[in-house]
This record gives C-alpha cells, sequence and structure tokens, in this order.
C-alpha cells in the first residue's frame, strides 16, 4: 500500500519559490475536452494581461451545494504557466455553514494536500439562499497534479465529496489554457 504523502500549503509555496516551475510540473492535458463547464479565457487590454476562469458544480445534496472555482492569470496574450492560482469554493445553503472554520484539505490519486483556512471573500443572501464564497491561492503545480488525477476527493470541515470527472475534465480544460500553442 502507498504511503500518503502530506504537503502544507507552506511547503508548497516554499518549494514553488525555490524551484524551476517547469521541471517538476505534470505534464498539461491536452484536448478535446469533454464537459458542460465553461473555462473563459478572457484578455484585459489595460492590464494587458489573460485571465482564465472556471467554475463548476462539485457537490450538491438536498438544499446545499458546492461549487469549485479556478482562477489564474499570465502576461499579455501568449499562454505562460503561472507561479499560483486561486482556488475556492461557494457554498449555497438555507443558513451560513462557514461562519468561522473553513479547513481545504484535497486527494489527489491518493496525495494529501492541506489547503489550509480558506479566507472568505463575500457572503451574498439572496432570499431564502446564502452564498459564502471562500478562497485560498495555491501553486498552479497543485491544481495541475489535481486536473491530472483520476480520483480527487476534498474535505471542507466536516463535508467530504468525491470530485466528479466532468468537473475534472473541466479542470483539465482549465490548465490546459495554460499550455504554449
Amino acid at each position: 500500500m502507498a504511503k500518503q504523502q502530506t504537503i502544507s500549503r507552506n511547503q508548497q509555496q516554499a518549494t514553488s519559490q525555490t524551484t524551476a516551475l517547469p521541471e517538476e510540473l505534470s505534464p498539461i492535458p491536452r484536448g478535446p475536452f469533454k464537459h458542460s463547464f465553461e473555462v473563459e479565457t478572457k484578455y484585459d487590454k489595460f492590464r494587458d494581461q489573460t485571465k482564465v476562469s472556471l467554475d463548476c458544480k462539485v457537490y450538491y445534496k438536498g438544499p446545499f451545494a458546492l461549487f469549485l472555482a479556478v482562477e489564474g492569470s499570465y502576461p499579455k496574450q501568449s499562454p505562460s504557466l503561472p507561479e499560483t492560482v486561486q482556488l475556492g469554493l461557494t457554498a449555497m445553503s438555507a443558513k451560513e455553514k462557514y461562519k468561522k472554520s473553513r479547513r481545504l484539505i484535497v486527494l489527489a490519486d491518493g496525495q494529501r494536500f492541506d489547503l489550509g483556512e480558506l479566507g472568505k471573500d463575500v457572503e451574498e443572501v439572496e432570499e431564502i439562499l446564502i452564498f459564502e464564497k471562500m478562497m485560498t491561492t495555491v501553486p498552479f503545480r497543485t491544481v495541475l497534479q489535481m486536473a491530472n488525477s483520476q480520483s480527487v476527493e476534498m474535505q471542507l470541515n466536516e463535508i467530504e465529496f468525491k470530485v466528479p470527472s466532468e468537473a475534472l475534465e473541466a479542470l483539465r480544460d482549465f490548465t490546459s489554457r495554460f499550455r504554449h500553442q
């Protein structure tokens, strides 16, 4: 049985700062990709950078749902690998669930990534639903490893779930947008 490896968020950031990024990366996926989610690539001429973003539903049970959001950017219009990307979850429920604790742990093909506490950016209330948006910065290599995995599981406090295969396909599509054409 393979030993599970725990990588803390601080270790990941330290590694990404001291090691040349492309040397240790998993391969960048190639399309075509089949999924129903939208991966948006948009150039901002005022900032002279291109932003890539993905939002997809990853968990649904009764009146509660979680949506995965990933966002990264590169300078100008020529794709290049970012050091880090923003990764987050939006919880949709009838009551606030993540007021104090928002610890996220990811298992990608058995390798553990402790992403720590997610920062809570926004809380929106719409009639009977509350949307809690939580984000953190992670190394691009972590998202790439998740995208290249056959199985990804997440734990956000007491909620544990397997990321659907269609969402993994969308994550592969997201990471492919940083590939030089």
